[in-house]
């Protein structure tokens, strides 16, 4: 119940259509207490739900292919769950830093769940001329359907700091579908 409050996952308000490229249909709707939105991308692929949950994980929390990614380095690690440190270096925008814990699960139905949100008591502290990011959230869920797999990765982040509505929103819009297109990616990859 906490990462799912933590998560987002409770939210009532209706996804809003953005666009449809490429066969991911992207979404979003309006958070709480701030002007940053949340996204949804969804879409369905060959690539299977294993190979998805495998290597989405372990992209998640120990890849370093991640724009803008200065740091990321591991703070407790145990089956199926990780909390990370991330520094991100930004030519706009001052940089930003978060720790957050990512919750791997598997249902019985062949479902893989994927959580992540921010942990920041576990983070250290704030570096000269970072802003910390305290509310993120999101996760990916991999569903087998017949003989493919439906994809739905949910993403929020309120950058905090003096950052513009349009920038942020516009810049994380862009980053979800990205991130979907990198996940296919790396999903396409494992034997």
């Amino acid at each position: 119940l906490l990462a799912a409050a933590q998560t987002g996952c409770d939210s009532t308000v209706p996804w809003e259509p953005v666009s449809e490229t490429d066969g991911l249909v992207l979404e979003q709707r309006p958070v709480e207490k701030t002007s940053a939105r949340e996204f949804r991308v969804t879409a369905t692929t060959a690539v299977t739900v294993a190979a998805l949950c495998e290597s989405v994980f372990e992209w998640g929390t120990r890849g370093k292919d991640v724009p803008g990614l200065k740091t990321r380095r591991a703070i407790s690690t145990i089956p199926d769950e990780r909390v990370v440190y991330d520094q991100f270096e930004t030519p706009v925008v001052s940089n930003r830093d978060y720790a957050i814990t990512v919750k791997r699960t598997r249902g019985e139905d062949g479902t893989c769940r994927i959580r992540y949100w921010a942990t920041n008591e576990k983070a250290p502290p704030v570096p000269d001329g970072y802003v910390r990011i305290s509310r993120l959230w999101g996760g990916w869920t991999f569903t087998p359907v017949e003989w493919k797999t439906k994809l739905v990765y949910t993403q929020f982040s309120d950058p905090g700091g003096s950052v513009p509505a349009f920038f942020a929103n516009g810049t994380q819009r862009d980053t979800a579908v990205l991130t979907v297109k990198n996940a296919l990616e790396k999903g396409k990859a494992v034997k």
